[in-house]
């Protein structure tokens, strides 16, 4: 047995991670498996990205809308959440789903995030009409100060900056550094489960993680400078 795969089984043995060998269990069939010489083994990503050619940020993004389905278990943190009965319920309600709608743009650098209920079959994306403020059970306001893009390996974005306010869930966050990181697929156009793995951490107090999202990305617009000669 090749040195790598014996850290992976001695970590799994030791519960620090979960070893997965049925390939068909991630969704990808056996024949998709591949085995370096190494005797590594690699799983391709279930849900395959477009070429790098294809990829809309190169030169950063304009504003972005998020919208990530998410329930109590995304929801990880050391501290003891306050939750008020009116949360309690929408988290204890099988009749509801929660969704929480990013919304991003340079032209302000301001993150706003509301947490809102909607039915149980209701789609991913909200209606237009939405009055998220109005439904919100959990609101936050961050100013962006730093926005880093990538194309490679596959496209993806990450905005960082102080909190401005938000619901005090799991206490006070007001100050603390916040991060908003996702995946995604620009050649799914129908926006509907086009972005993977949002992370979103207050440092220090919380994470919340996400795996599938539904995002539409505004790329910022290159201009050409002309030289005379």
């Amino acid at each position: 047995m090749k040195d790598s795969l014996k850290l992976l089984a001695l970590l799994g043995m030791l519960g620090m991670v979960t070893v997965t060998t049925q390939a068909a269990d991630l969704g990808v069939t056996p024949a998709a498996e591949v085995i370096a010489e190494d005797g590594a083994v690699t799983i391709p990503y279930p849900t395959p990205f477009p070429p790098v050619a294809t990829c809309p940020i190169p030169f950063g993004i304009k504003s972005f809308v998020l919208d990530d389905k998410i329930d109590a278990t995304s929801f990880q943190s050391a501290f003891i959440s306050t939750l008020t009965p009116e949360q309690l319920a929408v988290f204890s309600d099988p009749t509801k789903q929660l969704v929480t709608h990013f919304k991003f743009s340079t032209s302000d650098n301001i993150l706003w995030a509301w947490t809102i209920p909607l039915p149980a079959d209701a789609p991913t994306i909200p209606p237009a009409d939405t009055d998220f403020e109005g439904t919100a059970i959990a609101k936050a306001v961050i100013l962006i100060d730093r926005v880093y893009t990538t194309c490679v390996p596959r496209p993806a974005i990450l905005i960082v900056g102080p909190v401005l306010a938000a619901t005090p869930v799991y206490g006070s966050v007001v100050g603390l550094p916040h991060g908003l990181s996702f995946s995604f697929d620009p050649s799914n156009e129908s926006n509907i489960d086009n972005a993977a793995n949002v992370a979103v951490v207050d440092a220090g107090t919380l994470t919340i993680v996400g795996y599938v999202a539904s995002v539409t990305v505004v790329p910022k617009e290159h201009k050409h400078r002309w030289r005379r000669r």
